[in-house]
């Protein structure tokens, strides 16, 4: 019936957005509810990972992997580039460079990026205003918020919101 098929779709997108958020702790639990493997349901449920593309050259992993778990753990944050740099132990001039080359992206670029995209995570669990999600991830105004997210979604925050 239509009600089933209206019910149905409703569970399917909580539990799209539980898996959004589910961590790799998650996994028995994913497991019991699908009867599946909790890899493959947290691969095709969960949101697009901070993956980068292989280019030539740049920084070598670690310290590429050092850099971006530093922005992840500071998003919320005023982070420098002398900070980071320092955090891995270069200069800042060679790190912004060996980091564009390595992801393609400008340590400023991939900043933005990765608060978009926690914003977006945040959107879609309903947590707090858009002005209070904003300043959570790092964000010093809404403006600056609402052109960054225009940018790198193609629609303003209120109508990913209430998409």
């Amino acid at each position: 019936s239509l009600q089933t098929i209206a019910q149905t779709k409703r569970f399917s997108s909580r539990f799209n957005k539980f898996l959004l958020v589910a961590s790799s702790d998650s996994c028995s639990v994913i497991s019991f509810f699908m009867g599946k493997q909790p890899d493959m349901i947290l691969h095709r449920y969960s949101s697009k990972k901070n993956e980068i593309s292989n280019y030539s050259g740049g920084l070598p992993s670690h310290q590429l992997q050092k850099s971006i778990d530093y922005m992840q753990y500071h998003l919320s944050e005023d982070i420098s580039l002398e900070d980071i740099a320092a955090y891995v132990g270069i200069s800042q001039y060679y790190f912004v460079r060996l980091f564009k080359q390595s992801t393609g992206y400008s340590p400023y670029q991939y900043l933005i990026k990765c608060r978009i995209e926690r914003a977006k995570q945040l959107m879609m669990l309903r947590q707090g205003s858009i002005t209070d999600i904003a300043v959570l991830v790092g964000f010093t105004s809404q403006s600056q918020f609402g052109r960054h997210f225009k940018r790198f979604t193609g629609m303003t925050p209120k109508q990913f919101f209430n998409k």
